[in-house]
């Protein structure tokens, strides 16, 4: 659907555009996310299901790093820009002292694997860059209306703490959020995947028919806290979370990847009940996430995007939030026609 909107370009220096987004490449990203190992060090080895990859910092300047990371490690990697002009090249080396591999069938340094296979780094103007190929918009992207941005109470919550934890923090946004969407009664299965590798903060999933389901629809809510005590006009708010969103339609790259994000789920509160922790359903159970996860190989798939960002204000939003918004729902309708909605104070 992007054919002819998209200008490739070679570069020997950073693009002057903030990177909201990283998505691994699509080497990875056409196995399942079992077939694919990161060790850092010697001692911490984990499949991609618990793995981010994401931008370490949110601004225009400075040289752009990436942060791989578990729970318990990370290593952060740069991205540079070798030669000028036709001769142009890119590599990326360590930033900082912790090393990483990365196994798939054969193992490979990360910086070697990510020079050879380079991750796509996206950027609040709705462009990308493979290596030192920046591929940007040829036409421009509306604001988001402010009239589709919706409410909610935020009453006795902190707008500054934004996961519930394990120990569901009454007074965070996701617990908010999750209470919001319960009240709606509009899934079956509705999971709470915050964490290093989530798929989203909090995943609902409906079926067309309990009996005979044709279609099966994922709702992935990002939520993000917001910098400061009261709602604003913040750009910085949006960031972060509108690169979280983008990377949605990753699970809709192939018909495994689909499949594989309700393992994805599955293997993720294994790890919570197997280590004697809190389960992360919020409602349903996992017995109905297997059928799910069964029924996903012959069932239609189709995803929507939510984001929760209460730190943005809708009287008080500015242009340049309502761009970055406007970009991210261009980018996920023209790619898999998938929708998106803003909650907001």
């Amino acid at each position: 659907m992007l054919r002819g909107t998209l200008i490739p370009t070679l570069i020997d220096s950073r693009p002057m555009a903030v990177p909201v987004g990283v998505d691994w490449p699509l080497e990875i990203l056409d196995l399942v996310e079992s077939a694919t190992t990161i060790s850092f060090g010697t001692t911490i080895n984990q499949h991609l299901t618990y793995v981010s990859i994401e931008p370490r910092d949110y601004t225009d300047s400075g040289p752009i790093v990436l942060r791989v990371s578990c729970d318990q490690r990370e290593a952060q990697v740069r991205l540079n820009f070798v030669g000028r002009g036709k001769s142009a090249d890119f590599a990326f080396v360590y930033e900082s002292d912790g090393r990483a591999t990365i196994k798939r069938g054969a193992e490979y340094d990360l910086c070697d694997f990510l020079t050879e296979y380079p991750p796509t780094i996206w950027f609040a103007d709705g462009s990308r860059l493979d290596g030192n190929v920046l591929i940007q918009l040829r036409t421009d992207t509306a604001l988001y209306s402010r009239d589709r941005l919706v409410t909610l109470d935020w009453t006795d919550i902190d707008l500054t703490q934004e996961s519930q934890r394990e120990e569901r923090r009454a007074e965070s946004v996701q617990f908010r959020m999750i209470e919001h969407v319960k009240a709606e009664a509009r899934h079956e299965i509705l999971f709470d995947d915050d964490g290093k590798g989530e798929a989203a903060d909090i995943v609902g999933i409906s079926l067309d028919s309990l009996t005979l389901p044709k279609l099966i629809t994922v709702d992935l809510y990002h939520c993000k806290y917001s910098s400061a005590p009261e709602p604003g006009g913040r750009i910085g708010d949006m960031y972060e979370v509108c690169g979280q969103a983008q990377r949605s339609v990753l699970w809709m790259h192939n018909k495994d990847r689909r499949t594989d994000l309700f393992a994805h789920l599955l293997k993720r509160e294994a790890l919570r009940i197997e280590s004697g922790r809190a389960t992360r359903l919020e409602v349903g159970t996992r017995e109905r996430l297997i059928q799910i996860r069964d029924l996903s190989r012959t069932c239609r798939i189709a995803i929507r995007v939510f984001i929760v960002q209460p730190g943005l204000s809708k009287v008080q939003a500015a242009e340049h939030q309502l761009a970055v918004l406007g970009v991210t729902e261009k980018f996920l309708h023209e790619t898999y026609l998938i929708p998106l909605q803003i909650y907001c104070s």
